[in-house]
């Protein structure tokens, strides 16, 4: 038996021609994503967690940590840093802005460290 070739009209292709294009911009879409997960400022102080702020763009907030001397901390966006701080040498304010993991600030007078993390970070280190 053989089969008889029907063939293809306009609107097929045009069908054909859209689920091409649908495949295509999900691709585009799921592979421009970031591997990485949600950043979180961690400002800790004395080894005790007293603030874990989500960062995200556009999100602008101000956070004052007291202590022996006190500590404006500035968020704009996805980075950190010291704004003010009235410990006596001011390397916390003078490290600037932090936007990675790998980064960190602290102000040892007044037992304050802030850090980046990762949302997918682990708890191995590369010593483990």
């Amino acid at each position: 038996m053989r089969y008889k070739k029907i063939p293809l009209k306009k609107g097929d292709l045009l069908i054909f021609g859209m689920i091409l294009l649908l495949i295509a911009a999900t691709c585009i879409f799921l592979f421009s994503q970031k591997a990485e997960g949600q950043k979180y400022c961690i400002i800790s102080q004395e080894h005790d967690i007293i603030k874990e702020v989500p960062l995200f763009k556009g999100k602008k907030q101000t956070i004052t940590v007291s202590g022996q001397y006190q500590n404006i901390i500035e968020i704009d966006g996805e980075r950190v840093r010291v704004l003010e701080s009235s410990c006596p040498n001011q390397f916390c304010v003078h490290t600037g802005w932090i936007t990675d993991g790998y980064q960190t600030i602290a102000c040892l007078p007044n037992s304050l460290l802030i850090r980046i993390v990762s949302g997918e970070d682990t708890k191995v280190d590369i010593i483990s």
